[in-house]
């Protein structure tokens, strides 16, 4: 039956489910900014494609807090790193610049 997933509980979605309309919910009002806490726990290849390319269009500020190394390196520009009590934000021109910087954040963790 159409719809009929769309009238089943939440307590009944799937983890990917629940992230999907959770985001759906989030932008319903046209937010200025998002902020994200590992978006993209529970999701499949194709819905998280589908989110990269979406934030990618989105035309406010995004806070992402993600393990996800492919991810960062499409979606994001800057880099926050916080540590002893300071933050150091390292702002790139284009992806390439943000893929540097970010593996060499990651090797110095290493």
């Amino acid at each position: 039956m159409p719809g009929a997933l769309a009238m089943q509980p939440v307590k009944l979605l799937s983890g990917g489910q629940k992230a999907r309309l959770s985001m759906a919910c989030a932008v319903r009002h046209k937010p200025h900014v998002l902020i994200m806490d590992e978006p993209t726990n529970h999701l499949d290849g194709v819905s998280l494609d589908a989110l990269t390319e979406c934030l990618k269009k989105f035309q406010g500020g995004i806070v992402i807090v993600s393990h996800d190394e492919r991810f960062m390196k499409d979606i994001c520009n800057e880099l926050w790193i916080v540590r002893n009590g300071g933050v150091n934000i390292i702002r790139c021109l284009d992806s390439s610049e943000f893929c540097t910087a970010f593996d060499q954040y990651a090797n110095s963790l290493r």
